[in-house]
């Protein structure tokens, strides 16, 4: 079964045709998705995400919802579970969205997205010069595993505990390198 047979793959908006000319007069302002607000262990980091200024309403398309799965189109080819923290992000044109189906569980999708047998997959179908990327196609051309929905959710709650706790650990090494410039900071003003 191909992932294309059962979910619904879309590309994300164009941001530079809707971008404000003026931003200090948009009417409106939305966080969005960027290639650096998604880290390779498969979470959003969520101080790099950047705000879109329009003048007009983004088409709710391009905005994600709690169970879409985000795949970044680009090396490392990351794939996010949208979960409720992070729903309502506008989606660039670097990611495709996978949208939620009651056949397929997508928490455990983007942790399979993640893994080596679907990387390997999508490395051998990179297209470009510089920018090496991939297009929607390829993704929906990946072969899903076979298995029952409730082991879908087992796993993919299990790989979710997991991104839990990596998200952690950085967020632990982010303060213990603060701390430890503030200290030196303090020893050096005596």
């Amino acid at each position: 079964m191909f992932l294309g047979d059962v979910l619904e793959v879309r590309s994300g908006l164009v941001v530079s045709r809707k971008k404000a000319k003026d931003e200090n007069s948009a009417k409106y302002k939305y966080k969005q998705l960027n290639l650096r607000s998604v880290s390779k262990e498969g979470y959003i980091i969520e101080n790099e995400l950047e705000v879109l200024s329009t003048d007009e309403v983004i088409s709710s398309d391009y905005m994600t919802v709690v169970g879409d799965v985000v795949v970044r189109l680009t090396d490392p080819y990351t794939a996010i579970y949208i979960d409720e923290a992070y729903a309502g992000l506008v989606v660039s044109s670097n990611f495709a969205i996978i949208k939620e189906s009651k056949g397929y569980n997508s928490r455990f999708l983007a942790f399979y997205l993640n893994g080596d047998t679907a990387k390997k997959k999508l490395y051998s179908n990179m297209q470009g010069s510089i920018i090496k990327s991939i297009n929607l196609a390829a993704i929906e051309q990946l072969e899903l595993p076979l298995i029952p929905k409730s082991t879908q959710e087992v796993y993919g709650n299990l790989f979710s505990a997991i991104v839990d706790k990596l998200q952690t650990i950085e967020k632990i090494r982010e303060l213990e390198i603060k701390l430890q410039k503030q200290l030196v900071e303090q020893v050096s003003k005596k």
